[in-house]
């Protein structure tokens, strides 16, 4: 499933005066950093100048609203910590040192208690609590809740003291962000403006524009309200008041609601199309009207008349669009004569071949070749060659599959896919042995391309290149390892993010611990993140293991990289539905990263990426106990469910756990269209999937699912390629 969306932060200019600070280069560059130089100096100001609520890009989950709820929720938490079991007696990973364990546990609960104290109506915690807690990771966290539970209460001044003091605290920024919508609500404009920089938030740029508006500034103000308004979408309340001051003003013209009217029809927001035709002029109301019943019924384009005019250009150019995805015969015979009738620009042209036969390729009609093969002589792209290759492999026309590959440039025959396709289309012509050749070295690899190649005739399992071990990488445990390697681990360990990161993980609190462990990676180097990977394995965190090896470019290190989460209650589950151990690991894996909490923008959750609706359907078809979207957060619920479900998809298709991969990530329903009318080799339907991220699912899982089978001591899967997906 996707992931969240990365806000973006911008500098404000600098402050006479300022002090120059040592920070990440990541504080003025947004999340995550890519590349990191920690010895560049910025102004403390820079700081200052983050306006996003959330870095949202480092979670599989939204982070909570903090406006609504406090990090403790309830005061039971107060005697559920892990300084009770022995992990976290187990001081090897416990990444910093207090007085006893004794002594740890107190400052978690008294840390607990203040959070609680402050949300229930105790907005100051004592300085004596605040000294007792002084060495403990997450103290500087009750100061940040003081500020921002009563935000109102504290003036600029001390706001920048507080986020200034604290750097290295992710959620420090976010308090000038708080503060701006609270001088927003209070109307303390001339503030407002003083203390803004550039945001991505939306609701922050419209509040500047009313600031403006209200301190006199029309003209600033009338300029943002243009460009907040020229959007294909609506915006939110927050620009109500500075539009429709906007609107009545001289600066509006109705060009610009026929700009706005179109950008919504392109963006598929017809409503929004309906309701900006009152600000038209007289004259263009009635084509706006036409203009959205064509969007309607594209067929209907004929009630459009040739002219040289701007807005019935803007009106063929939507319907045109909409014909091609609604009705693709008709625009095959409708673009001709329209060129031949010079309506359409040759750049116009060239687009609309291209998104005629990408449509045609991905729907399998019968005059996909035709329109590949001409909108690839007007404008050669890449995806072009793919989809005449991937529609040469589903009419299994192998002859053209081979001269296609053969034609690519070096650059691209060269990569596994299509050395593997070019062997497999040589192997069916009956051309040289060569391709045995190719797939013996495909089969070394792990990846699809190698999991097919080990399905050849003359390819073997035994060479198969080998994960490396946790000691050919350099990392192990706190035993085995170079002095380098030890420092190292001491130094990441003494890290102030490191340690709060832990510390939120006894707590329970996993968004808080995903937070500080992200914004800590990105200012690590690859051996840094190397070793947060392994730390992140011995707490318990395989998304984060994960992740930090990636990032780590550690790509061979299957330890770290493929982890065995919830081992017991996937053996369970997958045993009790039939399942191969493998594939749960690989879906799960591939789903979420083993995050028992992950949430995906469509709404799916759990440790499966399981939608409420199909959990409700698929409970009450197998009389299992379900309480509503809570229970989907539980691991043990989400894979017994989970597994359910792949097991009734499986079912469904006839034991063909490939359609049923395919329908676990795209509907059933879609996949089921997706089955051929003449049979197909396995590896071709997988590759000719209409999908691209439905294609891609597949190929992981069938490689990610070789690769837990190894690890869990299974004999790998040798899947014929005469297997076929047969006609329903």
């Amino acid at each position: 499933m996707p992931l969240a969306v990365i806000f973006s932060c911008y500098s404000m200019p600098l402050m006479s005066g300022a002090l120059p600070l040592k920070v990440s280069k990541s504080f003025t560059q947004g999340f995550p950093a890519k590349h990191v130089d920690s010895n560049l100096d910025f102004r403390a100001e820079a700081i200052l100048s983050y306006s996003s609520l959330y870095p949202g890009g480092f979670s599989r989950s939204p982070l909570p609203d903090l406006r609504t709820r406090p990090p403790m929720q309830s005061k039971h938490l107060l005697n559920q910590f892990a300084g009770d079991n022995a992990q976290t007696n187990d001081t090897s990973s416990t990444p910093f040192k207090l007085n006893s364990q004794n002594q740890l546990h107190t400052h978690r609960q008294l840390y607990t208690k203040s959070i609680i104290d402050i949300y229930s109506g105790k907005r100051k915690i004592s300085d004596s609590l605040k000294q007792s807690l002084k060495g403990y990771p997450l103290s500087p966290y009750i100061e940040y809740h003081e500020f921002r539970s009563a935000i109102h209460r504290f003036s600029i001044s001390e706001i920048n003291t507080y986020i200034l003091s604290n750097p290295g605290l992710p959620v420090a920024r976010f308090l000038k962000t708080r503060k701006l919508f609270s001088l927003a609500k209070t109307k303390q404009w001339n503030k407002f403006i003083a203390y803004y920089s550039p945001s991505s938030d939306t609701r922050l740029k419209c509040h500047l524009e009313q600031a403006l508006l209200e301190t006199k500034k029309e003209n600033y103000a009338f300029s943002g309200a243009k460009k907040l308004w020229l959007v294909g979408h609506s915006q939110p309340k927050s620009c109500d008041k500075v539009f429709n001051a906007w609107l009545k003003s001289g600066h509006f013209s109705p060009d610009y609601a026929w700009e706005r009217y179109i950008l919504a029809l392109r963006n598929k927001k017809p409503s929004l199309s309906k309701y900006l035709i009152k600000y038209l002029s007289k004259p263009d109301r009635k084509t706006a009207n036409r203009g959205l019943f064509l969007y309607r019924h594209p067929e209907k384009i004929a009630l459009l008349t040739h002219a040289d005019n701007k807005k019935q250009n803007d009106l063929l150019q939507i319907t045109l669009h909409r014909l091609i995805q609604k009705n693709p015969e008709k625009a095959t015979e409708l673009i001709p004569l329209l060129t031949r009738q010079n309506w359409l620009s040759n750049t116009q042209v060239a687009s609309y071949q291209e998104e005629l036969a990408t449509i045609l390729a991905v729907r399998f009609h019968p005059k996909a070749e035709e329109w590949l093969k001409l909108a690839n002589r007007e404008n050669p792209k890449p995806i072009l060659d793919e989809l005449e290759i991937r529609t040469a492999l589903r009419k299994l026309e192998w002859k053209k599959v081979y001269a296609k590959i053969i034609a690519l440039p070096d650059s691209r025959l060269n990569s596994d896919r299509w050395q593997y396709w070019k062997a497999r289309a040589s192997e069916q012509i009956g051309r040289s042995p060569d391709e045995d050749i190719s797939y013996r070295e495909l089969a070394q690899n792990r990846n699809f391309y190698g999991y097919l190649s080990r399905n050849s005739n003359n390819a073997s399992f035994s060479n198969i290149k080998k994960p490396l071990t946790p000691h050919q990488t350099g990392v192990t445990g706190v035993t085995g390892v170079t002095g380098v390697n030890v420092a190292l681990r001491q130094q990441l360990l003494g890290q102030a993010g490191i340690k709060r990161a832990r510390e939120f993980l006894v707590l329970g609190q996993q968004v808080e611990a995903r937070r500080e462990w992200f914004f800590t990676m990105a200012s690590l180097n690859p051996e840094q993140r190397l070793i947060a990977a392994q730390l992140a394995k011995e707490w318990n965190m395989p998304s984060l293991s994960i992740r930090a090896a990636n990032s780590a470019n550690a790509f061979s290190n299957f330890d770290l990289r493929f982890p065995i989460g919830y081992k017991d209650e996937v053996s369970t589950h997958a045993k009790n539905n039939g399942l191969d151990q493998g594939l749960v690991f690989a879906l799960i894996r591939q789903e979420s990263l083993f995050t028992p909490d992950a949430r995906s923008h469509a709404g799916a959750l759990g440790m499966m990426q399981i939608m409420p609706a199909t959990a409700k359907t698929v409970a009450k078809r197998h009389n299992i106990s379900y309480k509503g979207t809570q229970d989907l957060l539980n691991p043990n619920f989400n894979i017994r469910l989970g597994t359910t479900y792949l097991k009734q998809l499986i079912n469904r298709f006839d034991a063909n756990e490939v359609l049923a991969m395919a329908a676990y990530n795209a509907g059933p329903h879609r996949v089921s269209k997706w089955i051929p009318e003449k049979s197909l080799p396995m590896d071709v339907w997988i590759e000719t999937i209409p999908f691209k991220e439905t294609r891609n699912y597949v190929k992981h899982l069938l490689s990610n699912q070789d690769i837990y089978r190894e690890k869990l001591g299974l004999s790998l899967q040798k899947t014929a390629l005469s297997s076929v997906i047969n006609p329903s």
